[in-house]
């Protein structure tokens, strides 16, 4: 019992440790995003007013390691006006940093994710 109780205790601990560094990759990797996301933001918001309208994303995506950077954050990007609806989160008609970081943050992944939140966009 005594041989069972060290080998449990030890995996719990082990367990803990993976645990804390998946956790701490997760906010390596999300800090990271956040960075980078804060620097598209900034070449994409030609005019300094730190707000992205239409206009500036349709022309930003003419740009190929833009297009390449949503590519890689598996957002479809064949209709901007659509994304600019769904990331305008108070309905000012431009994105601002926190619209645009926290939207890209919770939209990046499969096609499907930024479908489902068109949906429930347009559902509200």
């Amino acid at each position: 019992n005594i041989v069972t109780g060290v080998f449990v205790d030890s995996a719990i601990q082990v367990a803990q440790r993976d645990r804390n560094i998946l956790i701490e990759q997760q906010r390596k990797t999300r800090d990271s995003t956040t960075r980078h996301l804060l620097t598209l933001l900034e070449e994409i918001d030609d005019d300094n007013s730190g707000e992205i309208s239409t206009e500036e994303l349709m022309e930003a995506m003419k740009k190929e390691h833009i297009l390449n950077y949503f590519e890689a954050l598996q957002l479809e990007t064949d209709d901007i006006q659509g994304l600019v609806e769904l990331l305008d989160i108070d309905g000012s008609g431009t994105i601002d940093i926190v619209e645009f970081v926290d939207g890209l943050q919770n939209l990046k992944g499969t096609a499907r994710s930024i479908d489902v939140h068109i949906i429930m966009k347009q559902n509200k």
